[in-house]
């Protein structure tokens, strides 16, 4: 029962722990699984990649936030393996946020 009280909660995403999530699961993928382009636009700096990954998300403060989907986002950023990032587009993760585009 304590398992699943934690994971509802490590689950339940707002705007900002979102964002902070996506950029660390993002940047502990990309030096996992592309570590080559990991070191040479980092150069080993996790801190530098996550301030790039929550940067990127400056745009969207106007934007409807879904919950859902930054739930499903992030899992399956998470449980992905290296092989299933070269083929995926994560769609859950470019509808997380709905700018009326």
């Amino acid at each position: 029962m304590l398992v699943l009280a934690i994971a509802g909660c490590i689950f339940d995403y707002d705007e900002d722990s979102f964002v902070e999530a996506y950029a660390q699961v993002q940047c502990a993928r990309l030096a996992e699984c592309f570590r080559g382009y990991y070191e040479d636009e980092y150069d080993g700096e996790m801190d530098e990649c996550i301030d790039d990954g929550e940067d990127a998300f400056d745009s969207v403060d106007n934007c409807d936030f879904d919950e859902d989907k930054a739930a499903d986002c992030i899992e399956e950023l998470r449980s992905d393996s290296c092989g299933d990032w070269y083929g995926d587009d994560h769609d859950d993760c470019w509808e997380v946020f709905d700018c009326g585009r």
